[in-house]
C-alpha cells in the first residue's frame, strides 16, 4: 500500500474564501521528529534523501532554525526555516524544490533561545 500525504491550503482574503487539497503518493516515506535543543550549531540529523524521488516534501519548525545539506561549512543548500510557517513542496508545485542534490545529512542550527521541534516529512517515488 503506498504511503500518502493529503496536502490542503485554505485561504480567507477580502471576503473571498478559496480551499484546495491535492493527494501524493509513494512507495517509500520518511518521518523525522526532533528536537533540536537551543543554542545547537550544525546538530546532526541524519536524513538520506534522493531528490529525484521527491513527490511531496514538508519541512516545519516550531521555531526559526536554519538547515544545512550534505556539510556544515559548505552546504549544498541552506533552508531558513520560520517558526511554524512550513516550506512545502510537491511535484507539482509553482517554484523549484530548495533542495538541489541529494541528501546525505542534515546540519541543523537553532538560534532562536528555545528548544525547537524539527519535523520532516516526505513521500517518495523508489522506483521513478
Amino acid at each position: 500500500m503506498p504511503f500518502t500525504s493529503l496536502v490542503t491550503w485554505s485561504v480567507f482574503a477580502s471576503g473571498v474564501s478559496v480551499q484546495s487539497s491535492r493527494e501524493y503518493s509513494g512507495g517509500q516515506q520518511i518521518a523525522i521528529n526532533e528536537t533540536i535543543i537551543s543554542g545547537a550549531t550544525n546538530q546532526l540529523v541524519s536524513l538520506a534523501l534522493d531528490v529525484s524521488q521527491i513527490q511531496s516534501l514538508i519541512l516545519v519548525s516550531s521555531r526559526n532554525v536554519t538547515l544545512k545539506t550534505n556539510n556544515a561549512t559548505t552546504p549544498t543548500n541552506t533552508i531558513n526555516l520560520v517558526a511554524n510557517v512550513p516550506y512545502i513542496w510537491n511535484t507539482d508545485s509553482y517554484d523549484t524544490n530548495k533542495l538541489t542534490a541529494d541528501v546525505t545529512s542534515l546540519f541543523v542550527t537553532n538560534s532562536s533561545g528555545a528548544d525547537a521541534l524539527l519535523r520532516i516529512s516526505a513521500v517518495l517515488d523508489p522506483t521513478p
